[in-house]
C-alpha cells in the first residue's frame, strides 16, 4: 500500500545573491497555487522544513491566513465566526499549519473540541499590512 501525502513542495533553494529578494516566496506561492487553485488540493510542504525553510513557510501563512480574515466579505467581522477548516478551504493549507501559525500569533484557542480565533482586530491588521508595505 504506497501512501500519498499531499505535498505541494519538497524543497526550494535560492542562492545567496538573490535571497531576501521574494524569489523564495513566490516559490512557496506558485506552489500553493499550482496544488490549490489547479488541483483544488489541501497541502503543506514536505517535512522536516529547514530553518529558513519554517521561517519562509510560516510567513507566507501568516500573509494568506491575515489576507484571508481581513477581504473576505463572507466572514462575520464582529466575531470572525471562522473555522480553521474554512480557512483551509480558502487559502488551501492544511488545518494543522494554520492552528500552529495562529498558535504562534496567540490568535487562537482550544475550547471543547473546536479551535476559536481570539485577539482579531483591526488594529492587528494594520500593524501587520503596514509593515509590509
Amino acid at each position: 500500500m504506497t501512501l500519498i501525502e499531499d505535498f505541494n513542495l519538497a524543497c526550494i533553494m535560492v542562492l545567496p545573491p538573490y535571497q531576501r529578494k521574494g524569489y523564495g516566496r513566490f516559490m512557496i506561492s506558485l506552489s500553493y497555487y499550482l496544488s490549490g487553485d489547479i488541483d483544488d488540493l489541501v497541502c503543506t510542504p514536505e517535512r522536516p522544513l529547514s530553518d529558513l525553510g519554517a521561517i519562509s513557510n510560516k510567513s507566507y501563512w501568516k500573509d494568506m491566513i491575515l489576507e484571508t480574515l481581513r477581504n473576505n466579505p463572507s466572514f462575520n467581522k464582529a466575531t470572525y465566526d471562522i473555522s480553521v477548516n474554512d480557512l483551509s478551504d480558502v487559502t488551501k493549507i492544511q488545518p494543522e499549519d494554520i492552528i500552529m501559525t495562529l498558535e504562534s500569533m496567540n490568535l487562537v484557542k482550544y475550547w471543547r473540541g473546536s479551535y476559536l480565533l481570539k485577539n482579531v482586530t483591526q488594529k492587528l491588521f494594520d500593524n501587520h499590512f503596514k509593515k509590509k508595505s
